[in-house]
């Protein structure tokens, strides 16, 4: 079964890392910076897209979560593009 952080990454994301001084792995985040094109990606149909496309996320890694901050009118949206993903 593949973990959420390679589903995302199969939709052509990256991974970021931030390191501490002695090289440990202290974050690591995959950041969606359009969510209209994750939609799309999913197949999700958007109402408004344009309105989607300066929203953001982020799936950590580390505590396998995501974050996001929209506006409480797309967080349904929102969460259900994460519920496609897993």
């Amino acid at each position: 079964k593949m973990s959420i952080e390679e589903k995302i990454q199969g939709l052509g994301y990256k991974v970021w890392n931030k390191k501490d001084s002695e090289g440990n792995v202290i974050a690591k985040r995959i950041y969606i910076n359009n969510l209209a094109e994750l939609a799309k990606k999913l197949n999700i149909e958007l109402m408004k897209p344009k309105g989607y496309r300066k929203d953001t996320m982020y799936f950590d890694c580390l505590d396998e979560k995501f974050y996001f901050n929209v506006t409480s009118g797309r967080k349904e949206t929102v969460l259900k593009i994460i519920s496609a993903i897993k």
